[in-house]
Protein backbone atom coordinates (compact mmCIF):
# COMPACT_ATOMS: atom_id res chain seq x y z
CA UNK A 1 0.00 0.00 0.00
CA UNK A 2 2.90 2.33 0.61
CA UNK A 3 3.60 2.63 -3.10
CA UNK A 4 0.08 3.55 -4.08
CA UNK A 5 1.27 6.76 -5.70
CA UNK A 6 4.56 5.43 -6.96
CA UNK A 7 4.09 6.34 -10.59
CA UNK A 8 2.58 9.50 -11.95
CA UNK A 9 3.91 9.43 -15.48
CA UNK A 10 5.29 6.97 -18.04
CA UNK A 11 8.50 7.57 -19.88
CA UNK A 12 9.59 4.70 -22.13
CA UNK A 13 12.37 4.23 -24.62
CA UNK A 14 11.84 2.16 -27.77
CA UNK A 15 11.32 -1.57 -27.59
CA UNK A 16 14.62 -3.37 -27.81
CA UNK A 17 15.75 -6.79 -28.86
CA UNK A 18 17.93 -9.00 -26.71
CA UNK A 19 18.86 -12.69 -26.94
CA UNK A 20 16.63 -15.04 -24.96
CA UNK A 21 17.80 -17.24 -22.09
CA UNK A 22 15.34 -20.06 -21.70
CA UNK A 23 13.88 -20.42 -18.25
CA UNK A 24 15.54 -17.33 -16.88
CA UNK A 25 14.56 -14.27 -18.90
CA UNK A 26 11.50 -13.24 -20.82
CA UNK A 27 12.79 -12.51 -24.29
CA UNK A 28 12.40 -9.22 -26.09
CA UNK A 29 11.37 -8.93 -29.71
CA UNK A 30 11.17 -6.24 -32.35
CA UNK A 31 8.04 -5.65 -34.36
CA UNK A 32 7.25 -8.40 -36.85
CA UNK A 33 4.34 -10.01 -38.62
CA UNK A 34 5.79 -13.41 -37.95
CA UNK A 35 4.02 -14.69 -34.84
CA UNK A 36 6.79 -17.22 -34.30
CA UNK A 37 9.28 -14.36 -33.93
CA UNK A 38 7.34 -11.65 -32.14
CA UNK A 39 4.72 -13.01 -29.77
CA UNK A 40 2.93 -10.39 -27.64
CA UNK A 41 3.98 -12.19 -24.45
CA UNK A 42 7.63 -11.66 -25.34
CA UNK A 43 7.53 -7.88 -25.78
CA UNK A 44 9.15 -5.87 -23.03
CA UNK A 45 9.49 -2.09 -22.78
CA UNK A 46 12.75 -0.53 -21.66
CA UNK A 47 12.41 1.98 -18.82
CA UNK A 48 14.94 4.67 -17.99
CA UNK A 49 15.34 3.63 -14.36
CA UNK A 50 16.35 -0.01 -14.58
CA UNK A 51 15.60 -2.26 -17.46
CA UNK A 52 12.14 -3.14 -18.53
CA UNK A 53 8.57 -3.91 -17.70
CA UNK A 54 6.94 -7.04 -19.03
CA UNK A 55 3.70 -7.97 -20.77
CA UNK A 56 1.68 -7.86 -17.56
CA UNK A 57 2.63 -4.25 -16.82
CA UNK A 58 2.22 -3.22 -20.47
CA UNK A 59 -1.33 -4.57 -20.47
CA UNK A 60 -2.06 -2.87 -17.17
CA UNK A 61 -0.86 0.45 -18.53
CA UNK A 62 -2.93 0.03 -21.68
CA UNK A 63 -6.01 -0.85 -19.64
CA UNK A 64 -5.52 2.07 -17.26
CA UNK A 65 -5.10 4.75 -19.90
CA UNK A 66 -7.86 3.54 -22.22
CA UNK A 67 -10.56 2.81 -19.63
CA UNK A 68 -13.02 5.73 -19.49
CA UNK A 69 -14.36 4.62 -16.08
CA UNK A 70 -10.94 4.70 -14.51
CA UNK A 71 -9.94 7.91 -16.24
CA UNK A 72 -13.07 9.58 -14.88
CA UNK A 73 -11.89 8.74 -11.35
CA UNK A 74 -8.37 10.10 -11.85
CA UNK A 75 -9.36 13.75 -11.17
CA UNK A 76 -10.96 12.82 -7.86
CA UNK A 77 -7.91 10.76 -6.88
CA UNK A 78 -5.67 13.69 -7.76
CA UNK A 79 -7.94 16.03 -5.82
CA UNK A 80 -7.67 14.00 -2.63
CA UNK A 81 -3.90 13.81 -3.01
CA UNK A 82 -3.60 17.54 -3.67
CA UNK A 83 -5.76 18.37 -0.64
CA UNK A 84 -3.71 16.20 1.68
CA UNK A 85 -0.36 17.24 0.22
CA UNK A 86 -1.27 20.91 0.53
CA UNK A 87 -2.28 20.38 4.16
CA UNK A 88 1.09 18.79 4.81
CA UNK A 89 2.92 21.76 3.32
CA UNK A 90 0.85 24.21 5.37
CA UNK A 91 1.60 22.21 8.49
CA UNK A 92 5.34 22.29 7.86
CA UNK A 93 5.27 25.99 7.02
CA UNK A 94 3.47 26.71 10.30
CA UNK A 95 6.13 24.79 12.23
CA UNK A 96 8.90 26.75 10.49
CA UNK A 97 7.18 29.98 11.53
CA UNK A 98 6.99 28.76 15.11
CA UNK A 99 3.30 27.88 15.02
CA UNK A 100 1.60 24.68 16.21
CA UNK A 101 1.04 23.22 12.76
CA UNK A 102 -2.55 22.15 13.38
CA UNK A 103 -4.60 19.45 11.75
CA UNK A 104 -3.55 17.68 8.55
CA UNK A 105 -5.02 15.56 5.83
CA UNK A 106 -8.64 16.24 6.67
CA UNK A 107 -8.31 14.57 10.08
CA UNK A 108 -7.16 15.49 13.56
CA UNK A 109 -3.72 13.85 13.38
CA UNK A 110 -0.62 16.00 13.67
CA UNK A 111 2.86 15.05 12.57
CA UNK A 112 5.61 14.19 15.02
CA UNK A 113 8.23 16.92 15.25
CA UNK A 114 10.85 14.50 13.93
CA UNK A 115 9.19 14.26 10.51
CA UNK A 116 10.82 16.12 7.64
CA UNK A 117 8.74 18.14 5.21
CA UNK A 118 9.24 15.74 2.26
CA UNK A 119 8.36 12.77 4.47
CA UNK A 120 5.13 14.39 5.68
CA UNK A 121 4.26 15.39 2.13
CA UNK A 122 4.77 11.84 0.80
CA UNK A 123 2.76 10.34 3.66
CA UNK A 124 -0.17 12.65 2.93
CA UNK A 125 -0.09 12.08 -0.83
CA UNK A 126 -0.50 8.35 -0.21
CA UNK A 127 -3.22 8.99 2.37
CA UNK A 128 -5.08 11.04 -0.20
CA UNK A 129 -4.74 8.35 -2.86
CA UNK A 130 -6.04 5.64 -0.55
CA UNK A 131 -8.89 7.79 0.70
CA UNK A 132 -10.00 8.42 -2.89
CA UNK A 133 -9.79 4.73 -3.72
CA UNK A 134 -11.77 3.77 -0.62
CA UNK A 135 -14.55 6.12 -1.69
CA UNK A 136 -14.99 4.21 -4.95
CA UNK A 137 -18.54 3.37 -5.91
CA UNK A 138 -17.29 0.07 -7.32
CA UNK A 139 -16.07 -1.04 -3.91
CA UNK A 140 -19.30 0.07 -2.29
CA UNK A 141 -21.31 -1.89 -4.85
CA UNK A 142 -19.41 -5.03 -3.99
CA UNK A 143 -19.70 -4.38 -0.29
CA UNK A 144 -23.48 -4.07 -0.49
CA UNK A 145 -23.94 -7.05 -2.80
CA UNK A 146 -26.15 -10.00 -2.01
CA UNK A 147 -25.40 -13.61 -2.80
CA UNK A 148 -28.11 -13.56 -5.40
CA UNK A 149 -28.57 -11.48 -8.52
CA UNK A 150 -25.92 -8.87 -9.20
CA UNK A 151 -22.96 -10.41 -7.35
CA UNK A 152 -21.11 -11.54 -10.46
CA UNK A 153 -21.50 -8.17 -12.16
CA UNK A 154 -20.34 -6.30 -9.05
CA UNK A 155 -17.30 -8.54 -8.79
CA UNK A 156 -16.48 -7.99 -12.45
CA UNK A 157 -16.61 -4.21 -11.96
CA UNK A 158 -14.32 -4.39 -8.95
CA UNK A 159 -11.87 -6.41 -11.04
CA UNK A 160 -11.89 -3.77 -13.76
CA UNK A 161 -11.36 -1.00 -11.25
CA UNK A 162 -8.39 -2.54 -9.46
CA UNK A 163 -6.76 -3.53 -12.76
CA UNK A 164 -6.88 0.10 -13.73
CA UNK A 165 -5.32 1.14 -10.43
CA UNK A 166 -2.53 -1.37 -10.98
CA UNK A 167 -1.97 0.21 -14.37
CA UNK A 168 -1.47 3.62 -12.79
CA UNK A 169 1.22 2.05 -10.58
CA UNK A 170 2.88 -0.18 -13.19
CA UNK A 171 6.02 1.88 -13.83
CA UNK A 172 7.01 1.83 -10.18
CA UNK A 173 10.10 3.17 -8.42
CA UNK A 174 13.70 2.58 -9.43
CA UNK A 175 15.81 0.00 -7.58
CA UNK A 176 19.13 0.94 -6.06
CA UNK A 177 21.91 1.63 -8.58
CA UNK A 178 23.88 -1.45 -9.60
CA UNK A 179 21.01 -3.88 -8.99
CA UNK A 180 20.43 -6.38 -11.78
CA UNK A 181 16.73 -7.03 -12.39
CA UNK A 182 15.76 -10.30 -14.12
CA UNK A 183 12.35 -11.81 -14.80
CA UNK A 184 11.72 -15.54 -14.60
CA UNK A 185 8.61 -17.69 -14.62
CA UNK A 186 7.44 -19.97 -11.81
CA UNK A 187 4.33 -22.07 -12.31
CA UNK A 188 3.19 -19.88 -15.16
CA UNK A 189 3.55 -16.61 -13.24
CA UNK A 190 6.22 -13.97 -13.20
CA UNK A 191 8.85 -13.66 -10.49
CA UNK A 192 11.73 -11.22 -10.41
CA UNK A 193 15.30 -11.51 -9.20
CA UNK A 194 17.04 -8.40 -7.85
CA UNK A 195 20.75 -9.06 -7.41
CA UNK A 196 23.30 -6.58 -6.06
CA UNK A 197 26.57 -5.75 -7.84
CA UNK A 198 25.05 -6.23 -11.27
CA UNK A 199 25.44 -10.00 -11.32
CA UNK A 200 22.97 -12.46 -12.75
CA UNK A 201 21.06 -14.36 -10.07
CA UNK A 202 22.58 -17.66 -11.23
CA UNK A 203 26.12 -16.37 -11.65
CA UNK A 204 28.69 -18.40 -9.64
CA UNK A 205 29.72 -15.23 -7.81
CA UNK A 206 26.18 -14.10 -7.01
CA UNK A 207 25.26 -14.28 -3.31
CA UNK A 208 23.98 -17.65 -2.12
CA UNK A 209 22.16 -15.87 0.67
CA UNK A 210 18.61 -15.32 -0.61
CA UNK A 211 15.56 -13.34 0.46
CA UNK A 212 12.20 -14.55 -0.89
CA UNK A 213 9.77 -11.63 -0.62
CA UNK A 214 6.00 -11.20 -0.97
CA UNK A 215 5.08 -7.57 -1.66
CA UNK A 216 2.28 -5.73 0.10
CA UNK A 217 -0.68 -3.99 -1.48
CA UNK A 218 -3.76 -5.26 0.40
CA UNK A 219 -3.78 -8.44 -1.73
CA UNK A 220 -5.11 -6.42 -4.69
CA UNK A 221 -2.38 -3.94 -5.72
CA UNK A 222 1.37 -3.46 -6.25
CA UNK A 223 4.11 -5.57 -7.81
CA UNK A 224 7.87 -5.92 -7.88
CA UNK A 225 8.04 -2.62 -9.77
CA UNK A 226 6.41 -0.71 -6.91
CA UNK A 227 8.70 -2.39 -4.37
CA UNK A 228 11.95 -2.36 -6.37
CA UNK A 229 13.74 0.19 -4.20
CA UNK A 230 12.78 -1.47 -0.93
CA UNK A 231 13.81 -4.94 -2.14
CA UNK A 232 17.07 -3.82 -3.71
CA UNK A 233 17.95 -1.84 -0.58
CA UNK A 234 17.31 -4.92 1.55
CA UNK A 235 19.39 -7.07 -0.79
CA UNK A 236 22.33 -4.69 -0.55
CA UNK A 237 22.05 -4.45 3.24
CA UNK A 238 21.88 -8.24 3.59
CA UNK A 239 24.43 -9.10 0.92
CA UNK A 240 21.71 -11.24 -0.64
CA UNK A 241 19.83 -11.69 -3.86
CA UNK A 242 16.08 -11.15 -3.60
CA UNK A 243 13.37 -13.20 -5.29
CA UNK A 244 10.17 -11.17 -5.53
CA UNK A 245 7.13 -13.42 -5.97
CA UNK A 246 4.35 -12.07 -8.18
CA UNK A 247 1.47 -13.95 -6.59
CA UNK A 248 -2.05 -13.72 -8.09
CA UNK A 249 -4.00 -10.65 -6.96
CA UNK A 250 -7.65 -10.43 -5.99
CA UNK A 251 -10.29 -10.39 -7.20
CA UNK A 252 -9.54 -11.15 -10.85
CA UNK A 253 -6.41 -13.31 -10.59
CA UNK A 254 -7.16 -15.32 -7.45
CA UNK A 255 -8.19 -15.41 -3.81
CA UNK A 256 -6.09 -16.17 -0.75
CA UNK A 257 -5.90 -19.91 -1.39
CA UNK A 258 -4.47 -19.34 -4.90
CA UNK A 259 -2.07 -16.73 -3.57
CA UNK A 260 -0.69 -18.99 -0.87
CA UNK A 261 -0.51 -22.01 -3.17
CA UNK A 262 1.64 -20.02 -5.58
CA UNK A 263 3.88 -18.79 -2.75
CA UNK A 264 4.40 -22.39 -1.58
CA UNK A 265 5.22 -23.47 -5.14
CA UNK A 266 7.68 -20.61 -5.46
CA UNK A 267 9.47 -21.74 -2.30
CA UNK A 268 9.57 -25.31 -3.60
CA UNK A 269 11.05 -24.05 -6.87
CA UNK A 270 13.60 -21.93 -5.04
CA UNK A 271 14.84 -24.88 -2.97
CA UNK A 272 14.74 -27.43 -5.81
CA UNK A 273 18.07 -28.39 -7.47
CA UNK A 274 16.34 -28.07 -10.83
CA UNK A 275 14.94 -24.65 -9.92
CA UNK A 276 16.63 -21.97 -7.85
CA UNK A 277 19.00 -24.48 -6.27
CA UNK A 278 19.22 -22.57 -2.97
CA UNK A 279 19.67 -24.43 0.29
CA UNK A 280 16.85 -23.61 2.77
CA UNK A 281 19.52 -22.69 5.32
CA UNK A 282 20.47 -19.76 3.08
CA UNK A 283 16.91 -18.48 2.64
CA UNK A 284 14.97 -15.86 4.58
CA UNK A 285 11.32 -15.39 3.63
CA UNK A 286 9.55 -12.14 4.25
CA UNK A 287 6.86 -9.71 3.30
CA UNK A 288 5.39 -6.32 4.03
CA UNK A 289 1.75 -5.66 4.95
CA UNK A 290 -0.44 -8.22 3.11
CA UNK A 291 2.76 -9.89 1.90
CA UNK A 292 3.62 -10.44 5.56
CA UNK A 293 0.42 -12.46 5.95
CA UNK A 294 1.49 -14.64 3.00
CA UNK A 295 4.97 -15.06 4.44
CA UNK A 296 3.47 -16.25 7.74
CA UNK A 297 1.07 -18.51 5.81
CA UNK A 298 4.05 -20.07 4.05
CA UNK A 299 5.80 -20.65 7.38
CA UNK A 300 2.64 -22.29 8.73
CA UNK A 301 2.56 -24.65 5.76
CA UNK A 302 6.20 -25.56 6.20
CA UNK A 303 5.75 -26.04 9.97
CA UNK A 304 2.94 -28.50 9.20
CA UNK A 305 5.02 -30.47 6.72
CA UNK A 306 7.06 -33.50 7.72
CA UNK A 307 9.12 -33.27 4.53
CA UNK A 308 9.79 -29.68 3.53
CA UNK A 309 12.59 -27.88 5.31
CA UNK A 310 11.83 -24.37 6.44
CA UNK A 311 13.88 -21.23 5.84
CA UNK A 312 16.60 -19.86 8.09
CA UNK A 313 14.51 -16.89 9.17
CA UNK A 314 11.51 -14.65 8.59
CA UNK A 315 11.37 -10.85 8.17
CA UNK A 316 8.01 -9.09 8.54
CA UNK A 317 7.53 -5.40 7.91
CA UNK A 318 4.22 -4.02 9.23
CA UNK A 319 2.49 -7.37 8.66
CA UNK A 320 -1.29 -7.45 8.17
CA UNK A 321 -2.04 -10.49 10.33
CA UNK A 322 -5.65 -10.00 11.43
CA UNK A 323 -7.42 -8.68 8.32
CA UNK A 324 -10.84 -9.74 9.63
CA UNK A 325 -10.29 -7.76 12.86
CA UNK A 326 -11.21 -10.76 14.97
CA UNK A 327 -9.00 -9.67 17.85
CA UNK A 328 -10.51 -6.88 20.02
CA UNK A 329 -7.25 -4.93 20.02
CA UNK A 330 -7.25 -4.92 16.21
CA UNK A 331 -10.82 -3.63 16.08
CA UNK A 332 -10.06 -0.94 18.67
CA UNK A 333 -7.05 0.24 16.66
CA UNK A 334 -9.12 0.63 13.50
CA UNK A 335 -11.94 2.39 15.33
CA UNK A 336 -9.54 5.07 16.54
CA UNK A 337 -7.32 5.22 13.43
CA UNK A 338 -8.80 8.32 11.81
CA UNK A 339 -8.66 10.43 14.97
CA UNK A 340 -5.40 9.36 16.55
CA UNK A 341 -2.99 8.14 13.87
CA UNK A 342 -0.89 10.00 11.34
CA UNK A 343 -0.53 6.72 9.45
CA UNK A 344 -1.67 7.03 5.84
CA UNK A 345 -3.99 4.02 6.30
CA UNK A 346 -6.26 6.00 8.59
CA UNK A 347 -9.05 6.42 6.01
CA UNK A 348 -9.32 2.89 4.57
CA UNK A 349 -11.13 1.03 7.34
CA UNK A 350 -14.27 0.35 5.30
CA UNK A 351 -12.53 -0.44 2.01
CA UNK A 352 -10.21 -2.95 3.68
CA UNK A 353 -13.26 -4.72 5.08
CA UNK A 354 -14.43 -5.10 1.48
CA UNK A 355 -10.99 -6.42 0.50
CA UNK A 356 -11.08 -8.93 3.36
CA UNK A 357 -14.42 -10.29 2.18
CA UNK A 358 -13.10 -10.55 -1.38
CA UNK A 359 -9.86 -12.28 -0.51
CA UNK A 360 -10.93 -14.63 2.27
CA UNK A 361 -14.44 -15.64 1.22
CA UNK A 362 -13.63 -19.33 0.73
CA UNK A 363 -11.35 -19.40 3.76
CA UNK A 364 -14.22 -18.16 5.91
CA UNK A 365 -16.50 -20.84 4.49
CA UNK A 366 -13.90 -23.49 5.30
CA UNK A 367 -13.50 -22.16 8.84
CA UNK A 368 -17.25 -22.40 9.39
CA UNK A 369 -17.29 -26.04 8.29
CA UNK A 370 -14.18 -27.18 10.16
CA UNK A 371 -12.68 -24.43 12.28
CA UNK A 372 -9.36 -26.10 13.06
CA UNK A 373 -8.62 -27.68 9.66
CA UNK A 374 -5.55 -25.53 9.07
CA UNK A 375 -3.85 -28.09 6.84
CA UNK A 376 -6.13 -27.20 3.90
CA UNK A 377 -6.39 -23.45 4.26
CA UNK A 378 -4.59 -21.35 6.88
CA UNK A 379 -6.85 -19.10 8.95
CA UNK A 380 -7.37 -15.44 8.24
CA UNK A 381 -6.26 -14.50 11.74
CA UNK A 382 -2.58 -15.32 12.29
CA UNK A 383 -2.89 -14.17 15.90
CA UNK A 384 -4.59 -17.40 16.96
CA UNK A 385 -2.46 -18.92 19.67
CA UNK A 386 -3.09 -22.54 18.66
CA UNK A 387 -1.17 -21.85 15.45
CA UNK A 388 2.04 -21.29 17.38
CA UNK A 389 1.93 -23.79 20.25
CA UNK A 390 3.63 -27.11 20.85
CA UNK A 391 5.71 -28.95 18.29
CA UNK A 392 4.73 -26.52 15.57
CA UNK A 393 6.48 -23.69 17.42
CA UNK A 394 9.66 -25.76 17.72
CA UNK A 395 9.86 -25.87 13.91
CA UNK A 396 9.46 -22.14 13.46
CA UNK A 397 12.61 -20.24 12.40
CA UNK A 398 13.76 -17.00 14.08
CA UNK A 399 11.65 -13.98 13.20
CA UNK A 400 12.20 -10.24 12.92
CA UNK A 401 9.10 -8.04 13.13
CA UNK A 402 9.41 -4.33 12.30
CA UNK A 403 6.52 -1.90 12.52
CA UNK A 404 5.77 1.77 12.97
CA UNK A 405 4.54 2.93 16.35
CA UNK A 406 2.06 5.32 14.72
CA UNK A 407 0.48 2.83 12.31
CA UNK A 408 -2.93 1.27 12.77
CA UNK A 409 -1.45 -2.23 12.38
CA UNK A 410 0.91 -1.76 15.33
CA UNK A 411 -1.51 -3.60 17.65
CA UNK A 412 -1.37 -6.67 15.42
CA UNK A 413 2.43 -6.72 15.42
CA UNK A 414 2.61 -6.29 19.19
CA UNK A 415 0.14 -9.15 19.77
CA UNK A 416 1.94 -11.38 17.31
CA UNK A 417 5.31 -10.79 18.97
CA UNK A 418 3.80 -11.53 22.39
CA UNK A 419 2.14 -14.77 21.25
CA UNK A 420 5.25 -15.96 19.41
CA UNK A 421 7.51 -15.20 22.38
CA UNK A 422 5.21 -16.96 24.84
CA UNK A 423 5.18 -19.99 22.53
CA UNK A 424 8.97 -20.19 22.68
CA UNK A 425 9.69 -18.84 19.21
CA UNK A 426 12.80 -16.70 18.81
CA UNK A 427 11.37 -13.35 17.74
CA UNK A 428 12.96 -9.92 17.59
CA UNK A 429 10.60 -6.96 17.77
CA UNK A 430 11.55 -3.52 16.48
CA UNK A 431 9.01 -0.76 16.97
CA UNK A 432 9.91 2.56 15.39
CA UNK A 433 8.15 5.30 17.29
CA UNK A 434 5.99 7.84 15.43
CA UNK A 435 6.39 6.15 12.03
CA UNK A 436 3.63 4.94 9.67
CA UNK A 437 2.87 1.72 7.84
CA UNK A 438 5.84 0.13 5.98
CA UNK A 439 7.89 3.24 6.63
CA UNK A 440 10.94 1.44 5.21
CA UNK A 441 9.82 2.47 1.73
CA UNK A 442 10.60 6.07 2.71
CA UNK A 443 14.25 5.32 3.38
CA UNK A 444 15.32 8.12 1.04
CA UNK A 445 13.25 10.63 3.06
CA UNK A 446 13.39 9.26 6.60
CA UNK A 447 16.59 8.14 8.34
CA UNK A 448 14.74 5.57 10.45
CA UNK A 449 13.67 3.82 7.25
CA UNK A 450 17.29 3.35 6.28
CA UNK A 451 18.16 2.19 9.80
CA UNK A 452 15.37 -0.39 9.71
CA UNK A 453 16.55 -1.77 6.37
CA UNK A 454 20.11 -2.05 7.67
CA UNK A 455 18.83 -3.88 10.75
CA UNK A 456 16.80 -6.28 8.60
CA UNK A 457 19.87 -6.90 6.45
CA UNK A 458 21.95 -7.70 9.51
CA UNK A 459 19.26 -10.14 10.67
CA UNK A 460 19.29 -11.93 7.30
CA UNK A 461 23.05 -12.18 7.37
CA UNK A 462 23.10 -13.46 10.93
CA UNK A 463 20.47 -16.21 10.63
CA UNK A 464 21.92 -17.46 7.34
CA UNK A 465 25.37 -17.73 8.90
CA UNK A 466 24.21 -19.64 11.95
CA UNK A 467 21.67 -21.94 10.28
Amino acid sequence: MAYAVACTRLSCLPISSRPARAGKHVACATSSRDEEVAKPAEVRVRLPWTGDIGPREIKLLADAFTDPKLLSSVPSIGGYMLRNGTAALRHQASILRGGPGGKVGGGSATYPSSWSGPFAFANELIAGFLEAVSASNELERYRSRTRGEGEEEALRRVGEYVRGLRGLMAVGIAPMPGTKVQSIEIDGRSAVWLTPDGKSWDHPDAPRRTVMWMHGGAFILCSTNTHARLLSSLGIAAGAKVLSVEYPLAPDEGRYEEMLSHVVEAYQWLTSPSGGGVDPGSIVVGGDSAGGHLAVGLVQRLMSSEVAKGPAGVVLMSPWLDPGRDDPATEDAWNSARDTSCCYLRGVKDSLKVVHDLVFERVMEEEEENELAFSYLPPRNMLRRELWDGERASRCPPMLVQYGGAEVLAAESRNFVRIASESGIEVTSQEFKDLPHVFQVFDALEAEGERAIQSAGAFVSDVCKTS
